[in-house]
Formats: structure tokens, C-alpha cells, sequence
């Protein structure tokens, strides 16, 4: 159980810290805490305790590593919002983007059938 806890914890610290799938790494944080408990109890105390640590490194990494994402976002919405030239340029590409699909749209209609002649 040990080894396993050491394992999921080195696992749960590297996944932790990349952007938006860093939360998987919770799983194998949550498992190597509960692993590395268990082991501690069993008597391997200190391949118990490392996982443990591991563990708590994985949700320190996780919140480190969100904050720095989420202020970078941030930072870049707030220099977009303050750019009139970005911001028309985005309206422009949106303006665009409306009239080719509905111009595709429009040709992808089917045609009425003529009426039958008599």
C-alpha cells in the first residue's frame, strides 16, 4: 500500500499541475492519501507518510497551479476589454462568420418542386 500511495501521489502531483485537466489529479492525490493512510496504520510508516505527503503536495500544486492559469486568463480578457481595436476586430470576424453561415444556409435550402403541369 505504501508503494502504491507513493505512486498515485508523484502521479496526482504531475497531473495536478497542468491547466484545466489538473482536477484528475485529485483522484490519484485522494487515492495516495488513502493508500498512505492505510499503510501507516498497517506499520509502513514511512512509505505511508510520503504518499501522504505526496498527496498534500498534489492539492497545493492544484490550487498554485489554477490561480496562475485563471490570473493569466484574466489578465488577457481585461487587455482584450480595454482594446477597441480588438474588440472591433472581433465584431468584424463575428459579423462575417453570421453572414457566410447564412449564406450557406440560404443554399442549402431546398428548392419548392414545381407544380405539375396538366
Amino acid at each position: 500500500m505504501g508503494i502504491a500511495a507513493i505512486i498515485l501521489g508523484i502521479l496526482g502531483l504531475i497531473i495536478a499541475c497542468i491547466p484545466l485537466i489538473g482536477f484528475v489529479g485529485w483522484i490519484f492525490a485522494v487515492m495516495a492519501l488513502i493508500f498512505g493512510i492505510i499503510a501507516m496504520v498497517k506499520g509502513k510508516k514511512v512509505p505511508g507518510l510520503i504518499g501522504i505527503i505526496l498527496a498534500v503536495l498534489a492539492f497545493v500544486a492544484y490550487f498554485v497551479a489554477t490561480s496562475i492559469f485563471a490570473s493569466a486568463v484574466e489578465s488577457e480578457l481585461e487587455g482584450f476589454a480595454n482594446d477597441p481595436a480588438a474588440q472591433q476586430a472581433f465584431q468584424d470576424a463575428m459579423n462575417q462568420g453570421m453572414n457566410e453561415a447564412l449564406q450557406q444556409g440560404l443554399q442549402a435550402q431546398p428548392q419548392p418542386a414545381p407544380a405539375p403541369t396538366q
